[in-house]
């Protein structure tokens, strides 16, 4: 077979029978990868904002039941009761901004002011956290000074 001879810095396709420069090869294929790469950058974004919505409104909806849960128990004269779900909830909220300060988080005045009040109030009426977590939520509290 006669192999028809190229001009340096050219090539031809196997399969389209096409003559490109090598240069414009690379071009392409440049093009080709950042086009893909913003492709992926968007479709990632649009991922993790949807992600980051559901878990909001999810943990909106569980805050929402809840309260709802608290207010009837108060409504019903449960004030004990309602006093003790929240209570537990907080031990949660501690829980999060003290893992939250060891990763880095740098507590406010206000919000450190807030944690010394609670440790005071508990320390007034008597509560204790559950004793699972009673010393995560000691380590939260102590945040407070």
């Amino acid at each position: 077979m006669f192999a028809p001879t190229l001009p340096r810095g050219r090539s031809t396709s196997p399969l389209l029978g096409v003559t490109v420069s090598k240069r414009r090869a690379i071009a392409i294929a440049l093009l080709c990868a950042m086009g893909g790469l913003a492709v992926g950058a968007v479709v990632g974004f649009r991922f993790a904002a949807s992600l980051l919505n559901d878990s909001v409104a999810s943990s909106a909806a569980t805050k929402v039941v809840f309260e709802d849960t608290v207010l009837r128990r108060l409504h019903d004269g449960g004030a004990d009761e309602a006093g003790r779900y929240l209570q537990n909830d907080l031990d949660t909220e501690l829980i999060v901004v003290a893992v939250g300060v060891k990763a880095g988080y740098k507590l406010a005045p206000e919000e450190r002011a807030a944690i010394a009040n609670i440790k005071r109030l508990r320390e007034l009426t008597g509560y204790s956290p559950d004793p699972a977590i009673r010393k995560m939520v000691d380590n939260a509290l102590a945040l407070g000074q």
